[in-house]
């Protein structure tokens, strides 16, 4: 089976802009949608501007995670994902199988920490026990 796969280099990073989204506008969710796919097929990362997260906080999450990813690796394993997705994912953890065509068999390099927004322990979502929703 021969593919033709177009190779492109990129030389700026895709941007997201929620603006429109955030503001209502119709057929921006679609939109959104639309870009979000597109983004995902060709390069796989976006940055993502007019989100309503104030700047600050931003550089607040940001100075915490360089904290955290500073820690030695036995602090860091304290707080391994669980069954909700949550948590610390270390480097060389996860294989991620992308093909059907050619089987990857290295594990990823990447350190991971998924957050989830937090909510009340009586949360319907969390006394669901819904992934990606659950307490830090």
């Amino acid at each position: 089976m021969k593919l033709n796969i177009l190779n492109k280099v990129y030389t700026e990073i895709p941007v997201l802009d929620l603006g429109p989204y955030m503001a209502g506008e119709n057929g921006a969710l679609e939109e959104l949608g639309v870009q979000v796919r597109n983004i995902q097929e060709t390069i796989g990362f976006w940055a993502v501007i007019n989100h309503g997260v104030a700047w600050k906080k931003l550089e607040e999450t940001y100075k915490q995670l360089k904290q955290f990813f500073a820690l030695p690796d036995d602090e860091k394993r304290r707080y391994l994902i669980n069954e909700l997705s949550i948590g610390y994912v270390p480097p060389k953890s996860t294989k991620y199988i992308t093909s059907i065509i050619n089987e990857n068999t290295k594990k990823d390099l990447n350190e991971t920490l998924i957050t989830a927004l937090e909510r009340p322990p009586d949360h319907p979502l969390i006394k669901a026990g819904t992934r990606f929703v659950g307490p830090n």
